[in-house]
């Protein structure tokens, strides 16, 4: 019969991976606790009024262009769409 090499190796690799979990050693806690107490500190200026109200202009207009050019590119390709159906 046809397959039976495929079972045989699905079998042999479920026993690997039993051989090898049994093996295998967990994680010691102390290790992954040294590499987080060397976490970086920043220090960043508070942002005024000023500042913020600048942001915020800013990405209104950013969002406001991106729109204009996403509804441009949205016309010519339905442009497009329709000269090649008819």
């Amino acid at each position: 019969m046809g397959g039976e090499g495929s079972m045989m190796h699905a079998l042999t690799s479920l026993k690997n991976n039993n051989r090898r979990r049994k093996q295998r050693r967990p994680f010691s806690k102390n290790s992954l606790n040294n590499h987080r107490s060397e976490k970086p500190v920043y220090d960043f200026p508070e942002a005024t009024p000023e500042v913020m109200t600048k942001i915020k202009l800013d990405m209104v207009k950013n969002q406001k262009s991106e729109r204009i050019v996403s509804i441009f590119i949205f016309i010519i390709i339905a442009i497009l769409i329709i000269f090649i159906i008819i």
